[in-house]
C-alpha cells in the first residue's frame, strides 16, 4: 500500500488493475482472493463436537474455542455431526453473527456467535499471507480452498 500511494508509475503506465493500489483493490475481498473451508477436511462427520468433530487446530478438544462451543449450549454437542439437520449445520458453520446468553456459574453474559466456517473464512481472506503464523498457514493450506474473488 505504501508504494502504491507514494510511487510514480513508469512512463505514465497505469497500475490501477492491481490490488496494491487503493483504486484497484477488490472492494469485497481486499486481496482479490476468497477462501472457502473444505468441509471434508474441516469436519469429521462420524464424531460429535465433544469428541472433536471440528478438526481445525483452533477447535482442538480441550482448547479455548472448543470449550466455548460446548459452553454456549447452542448445539447438541453429543450428537454426531452427520446427524445434524441442515439448519443445525448451517447455524454451526455459516450463521450471521448474533447475540447469545452464555451461562457462567450463577451468572450469564452476552456474546456474539458467528458460524465457525464463516468466521475463519473471513479472517483468512482479509489477512495477508505474511501475517499468519506458520501453524495457521499449515492449517489454512490444509483445510481451505482458495479462488479468485468473482467480483
Amino acid at each position: 500500500m505504501l508504494y502504491s500511494r507514494i510511487g510514480k508509475p513508469a512512463n505514465g503506465a497505469s497500475f490501477l488493475f492491481s490490488f496494491n493500489h487503493p483504486e484497484g483493490m477488490c472492494e469485497h475481498r481486499w486481496f482479490g482472493q476468497k477462501a472457502k473451508i473444505d468441509l471434508d477436511l474441516f469436519l469429521d462427520q462420524e464424531k460429535s463436537i465433544r469428541e472433536g468433530a471440528i478438526m481445525h487446530p483452533h477447535f482442538k478438544v480441550g482448547g479455548f474455542l472448543w470449550k466455548e462451543i460446548i459452553n454456549l449450549q447452542l448445539f447438541d454437542t453429543e450428537k454426531k455431526v452427520k446427524d445434524f439437520s441442515a439448519a443445525e449445520l448451517h447455524k454451526l458453520l455459516y450463521a450471521e453473527p448474533y447475540a447469545v446468553e452464555v451461562p457462567e456459574g450463577k451468572m450469564t453474559y452476552m456474546k456474539n456467535f458467528e458460524g465457525i466456517a464463516r468466521k475463519l473464512e473471513n479472517a483468512v481472506t482479509v489477512r495477508a499471507e505474511d501475517e499468519a503464523s506458520e501453524d495457521d498457514k499449515n492449517a489454512y493450506t490444509k483445510q481451505f480452498k482458495y479462488s479468485i474473488c468473482e467480483h
